[in-house]
């Protein structure tokens, strides 16, 4: 991720970095990773792995370590519950359903899996995740996006969670998530997608 912030000429005290989710159990470095939360320039939605750490810490269940999903790297963690607590307090508290970027004009809603039917304003973005399961799990909307008309509630909808190969655009919808499948992340300008969308 580093080389590629510095090969777009990224500027810490400038410039921001936003995140789809999922930034855990997807490498080798998920604590690396969680610390990032705390640095000025970093921003996440939450995505259901984040998810599923607070399910694990909050129902004390190791049973929820699942090398299938990449989680075992807490194994090693179980036993320092102030870690743990830590890590689940800066994902509730810095890790929102959605992020909304005004540029120029231009909204663009961040959300892991699936915009939600309503954007959500500032105010309402602390909410349960039991009532918004699909905008963190949903699969369906991407397999069927043939059939999807523009989405109202942001002039652009950026998502992860379902693996692409490449940045996938449809409509006014973008997925992101090319790590899984392609083994390379992607970055992607806000003002080269505004520049996208005012053709």
């Amino acid at each position: 991720m580093f080389a590629l912030l510095e090969n777009d000429s990224f500027n810490f005290d400038h410039d921001r970095l936003f995140a789809l989710g999922d930034i855990i159990d997807r490498g080798d470095n998920s604590e690396g990773c969680l610390a990032l939360l705390n640095e000025p320039w970093f921003f996440s939605v939450l995505g259901n792995h984040e998810a599923m750490f607070l399910e694990l810490c909050e129902n004390d269940n190791s049973t929820l370590l699942n090398k299938n999903i990449g989680n075992q790297w807490l194994e090693k963690w179980l036993k320092q519950k102030d870690q743990l607590v830590q890590w689940a307090h800066a994902i509730q508290h810095k890790m929102p359903l959605t992020i909304t970027l005004d540029f120029h004009g231009f909204t663009i809603g961040l959300v892991h899996a699936k915009a939600p039917e309503r954007w959500p304003t500032q105010a309402e973005k602390r909410v349960s995740l039991a009532q918004h399961n699909e905008e963190i799990w949903d699969r369906t909307e991407f397999y069927n996006r043939t059939g999807l008309t523009p989405y109202r509630g942001t002039d652009i909808a950026l998502m992860g969670h379902n693996p692409v190969r490449k940045v996938t655009l449809h409509g006014n919808r973008i997925w992101l998530d090319t790590h899984h499948t392609s083994g390379h992340l992607s970055i992607v300008k806000v003002s080269q997608l505004v520049e996208l969308f005012r053709k």
